[in-house]
């Protein structure tokens, strides 16, 4: 139900519904370090609103910021897909320390400021092959919630790579897609946090 929340959301924000899967379909750069996808996809992309959790929630979402979060040593207890008591401290501790609004939510603030510190606005920065670690295993479970299937285990590999590519093709607005080049940065990243476009 959330993830048909936050298509809506992302819809509204966007102005239009984006297409994806259609048979040729013309692709742009994603995330690769010498490329930039076309400045309106980008503009759509970037301006998918971010999802707030509270404690309670459960999504793949929350399962990601416990990865990052944990990357960062502001959580310390079982990563999964529920928001816990142990995440909203953790959650707290980040915000004052990033001087984020102090909620114990995962609200827009404090995705952005996460996300920041992984896939810099003004940077290239991407994760691809060869990468391992909280990140990777962040965007393996994200890569499942969006329709994919991929092992969780904190490898970026062929199956990873494969994957991103997949989810890649299908980040499409209008005939545009975003360029299958199996790195994940900021275009991308948001696209699986907030569910694609």
């Amino acid at each position: 139900m959330l993830w048909k929340k936050r298509l809506l959301a992302g819809m509204a924000t966007a102005g239009l519904v984006g297409t994806l899967g259609i048979g040729g379909a013309t692709t742009a750069s994603a995330d690769g370090p010498d490329s930039q996808p076309p400045q309106e996809l980008a503009q759509e992309i970037m301006a998918l609103p971010w999802p707030t959790y509270t404690e309670g929630d459960e999504d793949a979402d929350v399962y990601a910021a416990k990865q990052l979060l944990h990357d960062r040593g502001y959580f310390d207890s079982a990563i999964d897909d529920t928001f816990d008591s142990n995440l909203t401290r953790g959650v707290t501790n980040y915000q004052e320390d990033h001087g984020v609004e102090v909620n114990g939510n995962l609200d827009s603030d404090t995705w952005q400021t996460l996300s920041d510190l992984y896939f810099p606005p003004d940077d290239t920065n991407h994760v691809g092959p060869g990468d391992s670690g909280p990140v990777v295993s962040a965007i393996q479970r994200l890569l499942n919630d969006n329709g994919e299937s991929v092992e969780i285990d904190g490898q970026y590999g062929g199956a990873t790579e494969t994957a991103v590519r997949e989810f890649q093709s299908t980040t499409c607005s209008g005939d545009t897609c975003l360029d299958d080049d199996g790195l994940v940065g900021k275009y991308t990243w948001r696209a699986l946090v907030t569910g694609g476009i």
